[in-house]
């Protein structure tokens, strides 16, 4: 009975330490970040399979 407890206290405890690192954190982006260029910007390698598009 006492193991049974034990290992109920562990799991409570993982539990709550799982819950505190997935709510706490960053919840807005860096204030000091003022980059020109936007973080979704394509790369030239990202526009598909060279040789297979109508841009000219």
């Amino acid at each position: 009975m006492r193991t049974l407890k034990t290992i109920a206290s562990a799991a409570a405890l993982g539990m709550a330490l799982v819950f505190l690192a997935l709510t706490t954190g960053c919840l807005s982006p860096d204030p000091e970040n003022k980059s020109a260029q936007p973080w979704n910007k394509q790369r030239p390698w990202e526009h598909g399979i060279p040789g297979m598009t109508d841009r000219r």
